[in-house]
C-alpha cells in the first residue's frame, strides 16, 4: 500500500505516523506475519501566522472585496510549509475557478479545469497592497 499522510498539526501528524506504526505491528502480530512499515515523511502542515493572515486578508479585501473570506484548513501538500517553519508568513489561494462554477466543482488538478485568467491579477494586486499598506502603518 502506498498513500499520503497529512494533518492539521505537527503534534497530529506525529501521532497518525506512531498509531499508523501501531496498527501494522498489532496486524503483523495478530496473524503472525511480516509486515514492513516504511513510512517516509514529507510535506509538514502548511501554518499561516495570525499577523501575517490579517496583513494578506487586508490587501485581498482591497482586490476582491468581501469575496476574501476567513482562512480555512487545508490539507494541501505545500513546499511553502518548510518556509513557514522558519520565516512568519502566510500561504494564501487566489481563486482561478471560473465564476461560472461552484467552488470545487472542478478540481484544479483535473485536465479539463479551465482556469479565470483574471485571477493572475489578482496574487501581484495583493501582493503590492501588502507592500503599499505596510508604508500607511
Amino acid at each position: 500500500l502506498i498513500g499520503t499522510v497529512r494533518a492539521y498539526t505537527e503534534k497530529n501528524r506525529e501521532l497518525l505516523k506512531y498509531r499508523m506504526n501501531e496498527i501494522v505491528n498489532g496486524i503483523s502480530n495478530s496473524f503472525n506475519s511480516k509486515i514492513d512499515f516504511d513510512y517516509i515523511d514529507c510535506y509538514p502542515p502548511t501554518i499561516n501566522y495570525k499577523k501575517q493572515s490579517d496583513i494578506v486578508l487586508e490587501a485581498a479585501k482591497m482586490v476582491v472585496g468581501e469575496k476574501a473570506g476567513d482562512p480555512y484548513l487545508s490539507m494541501g501538500g505545500e513546499d511553502f510549509a518548510y518556509y513557514l517553519q522558519n520565516i512568519p508568513g502566510c500561504f494564501f489561494f487566489v481563486g482561478s475557478a471560473p465564476n461560472k462554477k461552484s467552488l470545487f466543482e472542478t478540481p484544479h488538478h483535473c485536465s479539463h479545469f479551465d482556469m479565470d485568467e483574471k485571477s493572475l491579477l489578482v496574487g501581484p494586486s495583493i501582493f503590492l497592497n501588502i507592500i503599499d499598506n505596510s508604508f500607511k502603518n
